[in-house]
């Protein structure tokens, strides 16, 4: 039995999504003024090898700091409607017509050989679903659940119960999860832990991006407690049907380039199993503090959206000899959305924004993201 904390701040569109989704917070960003702050969010994941017997209950006890009230109820989720456009489940009937541009590496300038173009047709349906969706700006966090093992989710929090539909999951500002936790339930054994500090939401980043002859230039104040960096810009080409998605990763895409678009979103949860897997983009190091979109990448990007990542190495504490085992797993990142364009000078605020109690705004535009 594993249970899983996922810890992220998030800015940019992240925030926004999570946080300031009012009309105002919208326009003020794609209008060109100051990005919402950051926001933290908090999803938690009580998964086992098989479904529960009876009616599933389960709880955790949180400590003060957290500032969530001292119990958050832990809901199986219920079974959603297969939709047709997610990787794994299907395809649309229809032929896509069409390019898939790669690019990869942070010179300003890319290598001969890119891009790598690869005809829609020649992708598997699945594929062809992942690319959609990542070019779209949508599904990132939904393909790293789906990217886990087969267990069954037995209880998760934020949930419909306590947060309404779409909840965000963000918590107050200046929460901590440092402090006793206890997690306890009918199918469960009584799971008690203690994080400090080590195991705390990581600081918002902070990056500007300005033009350098027709490439993008991405600074960045290093991230205390993250393991590396990775940055993804995807969208659509000037060419009709085009997408276009670049990595800062130094290795080429391979022969089965969407293995890594497929495992960034784990990654981005501080696995990051990218980093060491076959084709699939690797972190940047933590002592890196730049990296370029390349100018060719920006030329074939009509607009598109950047996508960066500070994930902290994975913490997992269990008890040996408790029968059942189980395992905590705690996943922290800090993550920066944002629109990227050819000539878009932007900075990304560190400062924490203050939550509304109702949570997000009206206007979920961009739901699909997390």
């Amino acid at each position: 039995m594993t249970y899983t904390i996922q810890a992220t701040t998030l800015s940019g569109l992240g925030a926004l999504a999570a946080g300031d989704l009012s009309a105002g917070g919208m326009m003020r960003l794609l209008m060109g003024g100051a990005p919402p702050a950051s926001v933290r969010t908090l999803d938690l994941t009580l998964r086992a090898p098989g479904p529960a017997s009876g009616v599933p209950r389960a709880e955790h006890r949180v400590p003060e700091g957290l500032r969530l009230g001292s119990v958050l109820p832990l809901v199986t989720p219920p079974i959603t409607a297969v939709d047709p456009d997610t990787p794994g489940t299907g395809s649309r009937p229809e032929s896509p017509e069409g390019r898939l541009l790669l690019f990869n590496g942070c010179a300003e300038q890319a290598t001969g050989d890119q891009p790598q173009v690869i005809s829609l047709e020649r992708l598997l349906p699945d594929q062809q679903a992942l690319a959609r969706r990542l070019a779209s700006m949508g599904g990132l966090r939904a393909q790293a659940d789906r990217l886990r093992s087969g267990a069954t989710v037995l209880g998760r929090w934020p949930n419909t119960e306590t947060r309404g539909s779409g909840a965000s999951g963000a918590v107050p500002t200046g929460a901590s999860l440092v402090g006793a936790h206890t997690v306890s339930g009918s199918y469960a054994p009584t799971l008690n832990f203690s994080l400090d500090s080590r195991h705390d939401f990581l600081a918002p980043v902070e990056l500007q991006i300005s033009d350098a002859a027709g490439a993008s230039l991405l600074r960045w104040q290093p991230v205390s407690g993250a393991e590396g960096y990775l940055a993804l810009v995807a969208g659509a080409g000037r060419q009709e049907g085009d997408l276009v998605i670049w990595t800062s990763s130094s290795r080429p895409w391979g022969d089965n380039p969407l293995l890594g678009l497929a495992t960034l979103s784990s990654g981005q949860a501080g696995g990051s199993p990218a980093a060491g897997q076959e084709g699939g983009p690797g972190l940047m190091p933590a002592s890196q503090t730049s990296c370029a979109v390349s100018a060719q990448a920006m030329q074939a990007l009509q607009a598109g959206v950047l996508t960066f990542v500070a994930p902290a190495a994975p913490q997992r504490l269990q008890e040996p000899g408790v029968s059942p085992a189980w395992q905590v797993q705690v996943e922290r990142q800090s993550l920066l959305i944002q629109p990227l364009m050819e000539g878009m000078e932007r900075i990304a605020p560190a400062q924490e924004q203050e939550r509304p109690e109702g949570g997000g705004g009206p206007f979920n535009l961009f739901k699909g993201i997390f």
